[in-house]
């Protein structure tokens, strides 16, 4: 069983700009359109999601989608450039940011920045 894939009570939506991730039927859209994700750019997307705003690097992405530590290789590069082309292309602002030297992070709104600083 895949610790990211939504559980039956697992019915939120994630919500940030014009991003929206629906976990119980796993559909992203971004302004209103229908983005198809593989399983794994979906796994990814969560994994960023669920910690909206944070940086998320390499290896913690790596052990979350494939349950080892990182091996060197650019598959977590690969997969945020896959993920880019379809969340962020043609969209304004993109939200899959990169911290160099720290790894990833999916970009919350200014609401949802104040929050997870008071929180």
């Amino acid at each position: 069983m895949n610790p990211l894939r939504p559980q039956p009570d697992d019915s939120a939506v994630i919500r940030t700009h014009d991003l929206q991730i629906d976990t119980a039927s796993c559909v992203v859209q971004r302004a209103g359109q229908v983005i198809a994700l593989t399983p794994r750019e979906y796994d990814l997307l969560h994994l960023l999601a669920l910690r909206l705003g944070q940086v998320v690097n390499r290896s913690q992405i790596h052990q979350q989608l494939y349950g080892t530590l990182g091996d060197g290789s650019n598959v977590v590069d690969v997969y945020i450039r896959y993920l880019r082309a379809k969340i962020d292309k043609g969209f304004d602002p993109p939200l899959i940011l990169t911290r160099r030297g720290q790894g990833y992070l999916l970009r919350a709104d200014a609401g949802q920045r104040e929050a997870a600083m008071e929180g």
